[in-house]
């Protein structure tokens, strides 16, 4: 059974992500999360993301296994967070907190709800 991942974020990192995912086994891009509907569904469009919202908690309470965050880096550890606590595992772009304090809420949040939290680190 493929792991069902769900993207925050339209940018050139995200693409990235997106055309790794396509060749990698064991992976489903299978929704996208975007602040604008027409940002995201020229996003999903290029991967076949059949899923756009527009509303983040409807995005999290969604059947996602897991969730690629590259947003702006000032929403990465309350998004994470969110993701976390609605039993989602998390992949992070760096940086992956802004603070010491917000990378510690990140893990304890990962601990309580018993899922991985990964910063993506490229060579």
């Amino acid at each position: 059974m493929a792991m069902k991942l769900g993207v925050i974020g339209s940018n050139f990192v995200s693409d990235w992500l997106c055309e790794a995912v396509q060749a990698t086994e064991g992976f489903t891009l299978t929704a996208m999360y975007s602040r604008k509907q027409e940002t995201g569904e020229a996003f999903a469009a290029k991967y076949g993301i059949p899923t756009v919202y527009t509303d983040m908690e409807a995005f999290l309470s969604s059947d996602l296994d897991a969730v690629y965050i590259a947003s702006p880096n000032f929403c990465h550890a309350p998004q994470a967070m969110d993701a976390l606590r609605h039993g989602k595992h998390v992949l992070c772009e760096k940086p992956i907190a802004t603070c010491l304090e917000e990378w510690q809420a990140m893990q304890q949040a990962a601990f309580e709800n018993g899922r991985i939290l990964l910063e993506a680190m490229g060579p």
